[in-house]
């Protein structure tokens, strides 16, 4: 039986249509193939390419502070770096004083930068503390024969600060000078509770000790007020007295420039630009460009602008110079630095950690080549539980015969005090805050709110206790009395531990304690500090301890997980595509969140707190 020939067709066209699209899908996987090699090996070169920037011979070192000056980097979640465009440390909000303090030293001595550029537009309020190390380091670069130059549109309080230590202080003719002095001005929810009908037990120990006053006053108590101008006071003659010594003028000529400025003002008719000048707070008024022509004159020109570098990537191209490190091995002085509010456990950089900074402490404990321990402390305290859990930390440490120095940055105060007095010795900024020696815990509740809305609340225990804390009942006499024993044992707690580590007796410090806030200054005079000096010199002295001639400092930080790692990573591949154009708006998402952040994440279980909230304002 003969086949049709036209029946083998079908056959012929399914071998054809397989065969396209065999070829089809072969020379995709070439394409993908191929597409995924190029970027691998793109990858692999970025990866093996030397990207460490070159830093142009006679050039100035441009020195853009954007954002506050702090001890330590906060976290920011993934999705805060997507927000600010990338991981990009440039655009961060915060800048690390050890960097900026590390370009500048390196600089003095090197001969390829000849002049240091102050852009301080972006500079937020910093501690004193922080702007005087800053100063510091500007007054080696100009003794090292290079010239400093700034120029702004304005200058707030905090850029004037280092505005002062350059030789050349430019203002734009329509800019200004801003000097208001310092001060402390808090708000008071008494009134408001009281019409919400909201009940704020208050539970504390310490005249001074005013973190509650906010929810059980109108105003600022006498004896609040009293310690408060104390402390500022000094700074503000420390603030006066600095840019006096830069500016070459009379000592009182800063104090009288701001607290009389109206009258300044009245005598130029508004011109602030020409009473700065003519008040010897600057050099020469001078628009972005005469000051570009200005550096063009001192260092040549490129690009159309005067010949530069950044700080960070001058900080990159200088990397194998890193701080602290020319010491032996095996002969190393830890650094661990805590900054923010103290709470238990696990805590992100930006707080300080029971838990992480305990491990920390412990690291260099085990680690035979950590042979003594600086504790760089810049936080207002938090938890008693956590403070206590520290300090026993550093006891061990120093049982393990490693000493340990407290270095206080602007603020150490209160729970961060409670850390500082069990080590071998405290140094201290003179503009440090510190003391602060005082416990509190507090209550709402909202029973009279419920009983205004027509809500009640009833039901049984099986104890007195069991609805003791319940935030929608009255607190009872007796759990009152628990909760002001417990303060109070709180504070004796603390009097003992601070008496044990200054080899005090408890009485006093009582006597200096009560909650006050002191200048490290005055504390010095009062026993609470032992030597007024900067990191360095803190470093030094824990190298004495140690009997180490030459050693090397090693800074101890937590490890992120691969988790974090792998987030960071992905979203620094990602920025760019959420982010606005201009973020500067993110600053006060950050501000909110700042103020917010201790209230929410305040943890002691017993509800007591060793924590200095009015001497944070000037952090």
């Amino acid at each position: 039986m003969m086949r049709n020939p036209l029946s083998r067709q079908p056959g012929l066209l399914r071998r054809s249509i397989a065969m396209l699209w065999h070829a089809l899908n072969w020379s995709r996987l070439v394409v993908v193939n191929g597409l995924f090699l190029v970027l691998i090996l793109f990858f692999v070169a970025a990866l093996l390419a030397d990207r460490t920037p070159r830093v142009p011979a006679d050039a100035a070192l441009v020195l853009e502070l954007n954002g506050r000056i702090v001890e330590q980097l906060a976290y920011e979640p993934p999705a805060m770096l997507l927000l600010r465009r990338g991981v990009d440390d440039s655009r961060r909000d915060e800048i690390v004083l050890q960097d900026i303090l590390h370009a500048l030293d390196i600089a003095a001595s090197d001969p390829r930068i000849q002049v240091a550029v102050l852009k301080l537009e972006g500079l937020r309020p910093s501690g004193l503390s922080k702007l005087q190390a800053v100063g510091q380091a500007l007054s080696r670069v100009r003794e090292s024969g290079k010239t400093v130059i700034v120029h702004a549109e304005h200058y707030t309080q905090s850029q004037y600060y280092l505005a002062a230590h350059a030789d050349e202080v430019y203002l734009d003719p329509m800019g200004a000078v801003i000097l208001q002095g310092f001060g402390v001005y808090r708000t008071y929810y008494r009134s408001a509770l009281e019409r919400l009908r909201i009940r704020v037990h208050a539970f504390q120990v310490g005249t001074y000790k005013s973190a509650l006053e906010p929810y059980l006053r109108d105003d600022m108590s006498q004896a609040d007020r009293q310690a408060t101008m104390a402390w500022l006071d000094a700074l503000w003659k420390a603030y006066c007295d600095g840019v006096a010594e830069q500016r070459h003028m009379p000592a009182d000529a800063v104090h009288g420039f701001a607290d009389s400025l109206a009258a300044h003002v009245d005598a130029t008719k508004g011109d602030l630009a020409r009473l700065a000048l003519q008040r010897g707070l600057v050099d020469s008024l001078a628009d972005r460009r005469q000051v570009e022509q200005r550096l063009i004159e001192l260092v040549g020109e490129q690009n159309g602008s005067f010949r530069q570098i950044g700080f960070r990537a001058y900080l990159q191209a200088n990397r194998d110079r890193t701080q602290w490190s020319s010491g032996p091995r095996d002969a190393r002085v830890g650094l661990i630095t805590g900054r923010g509010v103290i709470l238990g456990g696990d805590q992100p950089p930006g707080r300080i950690g029971a838990e992480t900074a305990g491990r920390l402490l412990r690291q260099a404990r085990e680690d035979a080549t950590i042979r003594a321990v600086v504790l760089r402390l810049d936080s207002g305290g938090g938890s008693a539980l956590a403070a206590e859990t520290l300090r026993r930390e550093v006891l061990l440490t120093r049982e393990a015969g490693k000493p340990v120095v407290a270095s206080l940055s602007s603020v150490a105060a209160s729970g961060a005090y409670w850390i500082a007095s069990a080590a071998d010795a405290i140094w201290a900024a003179p503009t440090t805050l510190t003391g602060s020696i005082g416990i509190f815990g507090a209550v709402p509740t909202f029973e009279q709110t419920l009983d205004a809305l027509g809500i009640h609340v009833d039901g049984v225990g099986t104890t007195r206790m069991a609805a003791a804390f319940a935030p929608r009942q009255e607190i009872d006499p007796a759990t009152a009395r628990i909760m002001q024993q417990t303060v109070e044992h709180g504070y004796t707690r603390f009097l003992e531990v601070v008496g044990a580590g200054r080899n005090m007796p408890p009485e006093e410090i009582d006597a200096i304690g009560q909650g006050r806030v002191w200048d490290a200054k005055k504390a010095k005079e009062l026993g609470l500090v032992d030597h007024l000096g900067e990191l360095d010199e803190a470093i030094a002295a824990a190298a004495e301890f140690a009997g180490l001639e030459h050693f090397r400092v090693i800074r101890l930080r937590p490890v992120p997980d691969t988790r974090e790692r792998i987030m960071r990573w992905l979203t620094g591949l990602a920025s760019g595509f959420l982010a606005p154009q201009d973020d500067a708006w993110l600053h006060g998402v950050r501000q909110a969140v700042a103020q917010l952040t201790p209230l929410v994440l305040l943890d002691d279980p017993r509800g007591l707190y060793a924590w200095c909230v009015g001497c944070s304002i000037l952090h």
